[in-house]
């Protein structure tokens, strides 16, 4: 594999352990997806996309329902 691949997977890796770094820290109350995403500077669509990761994961779980959202926590 060259040289600038391996950065470029390397930055990838850097970046999505950052934002799920964001996003387990802002879940220590319940939000919704819209919060979160407000919240961390993201758009929505990609944070649904690192939540749904974090929950396959079992880093995160849902916490109820508000309005037509589900509120997301970080795992106890």
């Amino acid at each position: 594999m060259k040289e600038t691949k391996i950065n470029e997977i390397r930055n990838r890796i850097k970046i999505d352990t950052e934002v799920k770094g964001k996003i387990l820290r802002a879940l220590e109350k319940p939000k919704t997806i819209p919060e979160l995403a407000k919240e961390i500077g993201l758009p929505t669509e990609k944070t649904l996309w690192y939540v749904i990761s974090l929950k396959i994961a079992k880093r995160i779980v849902e916490a109820g329902v508000e309005g037509n959202y589900v509120l997301y926590r970080r795992k106890r």
